[in-house]
């Protein structure tokens, strides 16, 4: 699907309040790619899309645990964003390779600390 960038932010937002319970493979393919960092700066995040879709998924993983309003250590906020990083490589490397991984839900936060990213095969 190619599309420009403004409507893959819409796209995504719409994908995440719909989908916030949803398993790594009903992801669609453009969707991980776009959300994906190819090179990231952390001390330059102004105007960069896939901070925002984090930061929104994360808000809404939060607000439907009943948390409307919640803390967090800025080390803890760019962890979760790395951890989240991660694991849409994981899921595109199942798009570029043979390898398939256990399922798992994208936007469960609260389960990083356990991530259960399981190479089924290669």
């Amino acid at each position: 699907m190619e599309t420009d960038d403004d409507t893959l932010f819409k796209i995504s937002l719409a994908f995440i309040s719909e989908n916030l319970d949803t398993y790594s493979d009903e992801i669609p393919d453009y969707l991980i790619d776009y959300w994906m960092l190819k090179d990231f700066d952390m001390n330059n995040i102004e105007g960069v899309p896939q901070f925002t879709i984090f930061t929104y998924a994360l808000i809404e993983h939060n607000s439907k645990k009943g948390n409307e309003e919640f803390e967090m250590q800025i080390e803890d906020f760019f962890g979760l964003f790395e951890q989240w990083q991660t694991l849409l490589v994981a899921v595109n490397l199942e798009f570029q390779t043979n390898a398939v991984f256990k399922p798992f839900k994208l936007f469960d936060f609260s389960d990083y600390d356990n991530p259960d990213l399981e190479l089924l095969e290669i």
